[in-house]
């Protein structure tokens, strides 16, 4: 009787505690990236760094430009007192690069391009989750709805919620030799206490931001991330980031550029072959390297196109395609030579 009991007792255990984890869901990790394009030592580390990113796709990139140690960089200037108060946020400026992984200041020693960084923060689960859409309005406005979803009860009084806009890649050739720069904070839309945070599982918010389109921005590459984070350790409770932005047929002022969501690139990473789906059959495009030289070019005659790049060595490219309905521009990986 006794070993029923037991048994009982632990059969109950596992399911209160197998309730409880489907109640919960990923906890997104994101890495913001602190740099600069005056930065000789960004030039040598970055790559090493974007290489771990696109090794490990599900975690999200922030890039944000200091002033220090050179406040002439141009994606500093473009927006000088929020890109510094990020950095001064986490006590940081001074130097570059850094990284801040789910909230926790990094070891400016430690070696970026080792998957070991995100060891720890993987795997873990949270309360809520969000969801955003971003879209351009009417009048040429960037507009995002954020929406924070209560995945089980909880009793989180106030968590702060830092939301930029962001561009996903600007083609800019800095003075330390980078031409590609990627998720580039833009502007802040929200940066704020959120006090009425959803308790009860199922209950959610929605909060809306609106910003003018700034004259820079490529706004078929833009989007915008959600960090939701402890104000008092700077801890991640969760992340949640739209697709590029698309605008509503009757509202488009971007009908004819190309959806991201219609082109497919795969696999990425590639060993030796990628595949381009278009939408429309005909297209030309080119493949440069990190420091903007093309390095293949190539005709697209099909919407399955396969594009043989093994004479290339491993590392970071950026595919560029150009169609009668516009252009892409996308973060590519070769490895496995």
């Amino acid at each position: 009787q006794m070993n029923k009991i037991i048994i009982l007792s632990i059969t109950a255990c596992a399911l209160l505690l197998t309730q409880k984890l489907e109640a919960q869901v990923e906890k997104k990790v994101v890495l913001e990236h602190f740099t600069n394009t005056y930065c000789g030592i960004c030039t040598s580390r970055n790559p090493g760094l974007y290489t771990n990113l696109n090794n490990n796709p599900d975690v999200l990139h922030l890039a944000i430009h200091p002033s220090r140690p050179y406040r002439v960089c141009e994606l500093y200037l473009h927006n000088t007192v929020e890109n510094d108060e990020r950095t001064n946020f986490y006590g940081i400026l001074g130097s570059t690069p850094r990284i801040v992984i789910q909230g926790n200041v990094v070891s400016a020693g430690t070696d970026y391009n080792s998957s070991a960084i995100f060891n720890g923060y993987k795997e873990q689960t949270s309360s809520f989750s969000i969801q955003v859409t971003t879209v351009v309005s009417d009048d040429d406005s960037l507009v995002a709805k954020i929406r924070i979803n209560a995945e089980e009860a909880n009793t989180i009084q106030s968590l702060n919620l830092y939301a930029p806009a962001v561009e996903d890649t600007i083609f800019f050739n800095a003075p330390n030799g980078e031409t590609e720069h990627f998720d580039v904070l833009r502007k802040v839309l929200i940066n704020k206490s959120i006090t009425n945070l959803p308790q009860a599982k199922g209950d959610s918010i929605i909060l809306y931001a609106r910003v003018a389109k700034h004259a820079e921005w490529d706004k078929t590459q833009m989007y915008v991330m959600a960090i939701l984070q402890d104000e008092t350790n700077k801890s991640v409770e969760q992340v949640g980031k739209s697709m590029p932005i698309k605008s509503a047929p009757e509202t488009s002022s971007v009908k004819n550029q190309i959806s991201a969501e219609m082109i497919t690139l795969a696999p990425n990473p590639f060993q030796h072959v990628i595949s381009v789906q278009l939408p429309s059959g005909n297209g030309v495009g080119t493949i440069t390297n990190n420091l903007g030289q093309v390095v293949h070019s190539f005709t697209l005659t099909g919407q399955n196109h396969p594009i043989d790049l093994s004479i290339l060595s491993d590392g970071v490219y950026a595919i560029n395609i150009q169609t009668k309905n516009g252009r892409i521009n996308r973060k590519i990986i070769k490895q496995g030579n």
